[in-house]
């Protein structure tokens, strides 16, 4: 926790709380992003690109992209989902921004089905890449 002094209408003044590339954010210190839940993957990534209002999904299996998914659900709070192939983009309307993704594809020595899970939640706004490898 940061303490910001300062002169507020010629009296000595004291804001506590977060601070942001110097703004203030708050007396609880947000996270650009949270992950609530993830299964049967061998890492996610989750990396703010630049600013804008969208959020691209990558689906990668042994270092190319994954063609093996079955019954991808992505649900959203807000924005519209495009694209079910390898990839998937999310143009989002407003951010905090909360999604689950699930679907189904093998392992990685083609033997089982797995049945994969992310849940997240992006608290700053701009354009993120979410990446989920097998």
């Amino acid at each position: 926790m940061e303490h910001l002094t300062g002169k507020i209408y010629e009296k000595d003044s004291v804001q506590e709380g977060y601070w942001r590339n110097g703004y203030y954010i708050g007396i609880e210190n947000i996270t650009p992003y949270r992950v609530s839940s993830s299964r049967n993957m061998q890492r996610y990534q989750i990396r703010r690109t630049g600013d804008g209002t969208e959020v691209k999904i990558y689906f990668m299996r042994q270092g190319g992209r994954n063609t093996i998914i079955n019954n991808l659900a992505i649900e959203v709070n807000n924005g519209s989902v495009n694209g079910f192939s390898s990839d998937a983009l999310i143009n989002v309307n407003s951010f905090p921004f909360d999604c689950r993704i699930s679907y189904q594809t093998i392992d990685n020595g083609g033997v089982s089905t797995l049945n994969v899970l992310l849940e997240f939640v992006i608290n700053d706004s701009g354009s993120w890449n979410v990446t989920l490898n097998h």
